[in-house]
């Protein structure tokens, strides 16, 4: 290689290596997240952190202070039975969404395709509905005013109608419905916010 080639050759690398100036571009929206992140999540996290530390004065307000007090609340009788009362409700929604999803996929499998698309097609739009879409859709269903058991009244089923919006079938039926899926689902993404995007497949 002559040294006119060399030059040249070092002048391309020059050309093609990204300057300072584009590289801060590049990592802009990097930085601009993780500065959003620190200021409204990691600060504020840690400032409670140290408060929950604090000396409580009758006033109300803290003083500096380091100290377990506040802690020695997840040992009491309230906490350990609401922490337990969540742990049976997730496991209990687990098992229900294991019991609907994975039954459901088995027997859609057999059918022919131009069942299955209109079908998937009719899942996969209700399971990706807003989560205040569902809560409130499932609010309305289990009120007494225009609630489900207001066709119960009419079938015969029920003598008046009733709420069931607070009840504990309603939220472990609400809580199995969010945890609902389609096992061994593949979709493919061709657009993010709008924008076309190289196609890439992804699980359900």
């Amino acid at each position: 290689m002559t040294a006119e080639a060399a030059r040249e050759t070092a002048q391309e690398r020059a050309l093609d290596r990204p300057t300072f100036g584009h590289e801060v571009r590049r990592h802009l929206p990097i930085a601009y997240a993780a500065a959003v992140l620190g200021i409204f999540f990691a600060v504020p996290f840690g400032i409670m952190v140290m408060i929950s530390f604090f000396h409580n004065i009758p006033s109300g307000l803290y003083e500096p202070g380091f100290e377990l007090t506040h802690y020695k609340r997840f040992f009491s009788p309230l906490f350990t039975t609401l922490l337990w009362v969540s742990v049976k409700f997730a496991g209990l929604a687990a098992i229900g969404a294991l019991l609907i999803s994975f039954p459901f996929t088995f027997f859609l499998t057999r059918y022919q395709r131009r069942i299955q698309v209109p079908v998937l097609v009719f899942v996969v739009c209700v399971l990706s509905l807003s989560e205040v879409i569902v809560a409130y859709s499932w609010s309305v269903m289990l009120s007494k005013p225009a609630g489900i058991s207001n066709l119960f009244v009419w079938l015969g089923f029920m003598d008046k109608a009733t709420s069931w919006s607070r009840g504990y079938w309603s939220v472990l039926l609400a809580l199995t419905y969010f945890n609902l899926q389609i096992p061994g689902l593949q979709m493919t993404v061709v657009q993010a916010d709008g924008q076309h995007v190289e196609p890439v497949t992804v699980d359900e």
